[in-house]
């Protein structure tokens, strides 16, 4: 990961320095989701889904274990058609 800043609207990296990031600072303010929403699903607002299971195995009925979980999914709940893209942080 690197440090990126806003300059005037364009975003640009301060320097090739790789740096370490605390998973919760994704979630602060909600930007990294209008960000990733306005590049992908072409929204601001996206609806954002927590930790969804994903992957049920054919026996996983009686357990409801999923094999796996989706970080993140955000959703534009303005299109009639589904649209939506899955974060992995």
């Amino acid at each position: 990961m690197r440090l990126y800043a806003d300059f005037g609207g364009q975003v640009e990296p301060l320097d090739n320095s790789i740096v370490t990031m605390c998973p919760n600072r994704f979630l602060q303010g909600g930007s990294v989701f209008r960000e990733v929403a306005t590049k992908i699903l072409s929204i601001e607002d996206p609806i954002v889904a927590m930790e969804i299971p994903f992957l049920m195995p054919e026996n996983s009925i009686a357990s409801r274990k999923s094999v796996g979980m989706i970080d993140m999914v955000l959703v534009d709940d303005h299109s009639k058609q589904l649209n939506w893209c899955a974060l992995e942080i």
